[in-house]
């Protein structure tokens, strides 16, 4: 690759970060007022194949009822127009806002959540997602905000043994799922560093679900 293209690539990365970041630098202190009275929701955020999924699964085998929404079921078609095209890896972008059909998430949490609990006092609703702290409504809505971390060489050890359709072209990982993935991690400790629970993905789900069962049972308590 070129200086130009280089240069090119970079831009692109900027200009789409700006854009799936855009909510997050405007949340403000008024998020606690999105909360419900009657639910507790989990948001587990966290770089691609940190082990967002197993964790999800694991709380809702230790808090048997919790409901579970996952991000990465609002991907839109590949036949969508608006997706973000990459020259320089002949791909289309899957690690941005856009990428994602977030109107349809958020209409399907308040579906949820707007409700009353089924069966108990107090709702449990679990929500995993590369970018979900990224979208203010979503993350006004969380009592519990958690980050995943993982260093670059395990998460591309894990990323190499999975399949995805379309499937990552050559260079798609280094030139975009890493770089963006670090600028999401900055903005969302940056943004709710007093809140996050920030969790190694290296640990093993067992360790990770105890921490973030302490911070739940708390609140449970408490409602």
């Amino acid at each position: 690759m070129n200086l130009m293209q280089s240069c090119k690539l970079l831009l692109h990365i900027s200009c789409s970060f700006n854009r799936s970041l855009q909510s997050i630098l405007s949340i403000r202190c008024k998020s606690q007022s999105k909360m419900r009275p009657n639910w507790l929701v989990v948001g587990l955020c966290g770089v691609t194949n940190s082990g967002k999924t197993s964790l999800a699964k694991a709380l809702q085998a230790r808090y048997p009822g919790a409901h579970y929404i996952c991000q990465d079921s609002y991907f839109r078609p590949v036949t969508w127009p608006g997706h973000v095209y990459v020259p320089e890896v002949d791909h289309f972008n899957w690690d941005v806002m856009s990428a994602l059909d977030m109107e349809t998430m958020v209409k399907d949490v308040h579906q949820l959540v707007d409700g009353e609990p089924e069966g108990s006092e107090q709702g449990i609703l679990i929500l995993d997602g590369f970018l979900l702290l990224c979208h203010q409504e979503i993350s006004e809505m969380c009592n519990i905000k958690v980050y995943i971390d993982l260093e670059y060489e395990e998460v591309k050890r894990r990323r190499d043994t999975r399949s995805y359709d379309p499937p990552d072209p050559p260079g798609y990982f280094d030139k975009i799922v890493w770089p963006e993935s670090r600028v999401v991690r900055e903005k969302i400790i940056s943004t709710f560093s007093r809140e996050l629970l920030l969790l190694n993905g290296k640990d093993p789900v067992e360790t990770n679900t105890d921490k973030i069962s302490v911070k739940m049972n708390a609140l449970l308590k408490s409602s």
